[in-house]
């Protein structure tokens, strides 16, 4: 197995993924702190079913995945691969952040049936127009979160036709103490999450 950048720290791809396998990845699973790349369905599933992001990734702190409007189509991506990919990443990086509507809404679509995405303290998902009950879901399966960035788009429909005075305490309710070590707050998308 060729091993190129036996100490790279940083990756850094604007343009979509340019390779077919996880090379970059290889033999550096010590060292690779900081990885910003363009994927498409393509390269997710690759990067999915490779070694790449897996556990033994010790340095790993922050990853950003792009979304590039011209190359990259992450609506192909099925549920249970965006899913896959998603806890490859919780169980390495402690900062994720979406640069991409469709990808961080794969974030609100994947949260309510999975657990396992608790390693992340960062959540940078603010491209994407969260509904209020989208953005608790979210919280509800990141326990450990203590900065989200998101926009809010609407209450959504599951918090429809209740009084807006008892909101609070319905949330309050329902979700108990989702969100207990949160303690930033983005709701502006222009704002990056630090």
């Amino acid at each position: 197995m060729v091993v190129p950048f036996p100490k790279l720290t940083t990756l850094l791809i604007y343009e979509r993924y340019p390779f077919g396998d996880d090379v970059p990845f290889r033999g550096n699973s010590g060292t690779l702190e900081y990885v910003n790349t363009a994927v498409d369905s393509q390269a997710v599933e690759m990067l999915n079913k490779s070694k790449a992001f897996d556990s033994n990734f010790s340095s790993m702190r922050h990853v950003v995945i792009q979304e590039d409007d011209v190359f990259c189509d992450l609506l192909d991506v099925p549920k249970a691969t965006m899913t896959g990919f998603l806890r490859k990443l919780a169980g390495t990086a402690k900062k994720l952040v979406f640069i991409s509507n469709v990808a961080a809404n794969s974030v609100a679509m994947a949260a309510p049936p999975i657990q396992g995405f608790g390693n992340f303290l960062v959540l940078d998902i603010r491209y994407a127009p969260l509904s209020l009950f989208q953005a608790l879901q979210v919280l509800k399966v990141l326990p450990s979160l203590k900065k989200i960035g998101c926009a809010l788009s609407s209450l959504g429909p599951e918090f429809q036709g209740k009084d807006f005075a008892e909101l609070p305490d319905y949330i309050s309710a329902t979700y108990g103490n989702t969100g207990k070590h949160l303690h930033t707050l983005y709701l502006d998308y222009t704002i990056p999450v630090q």
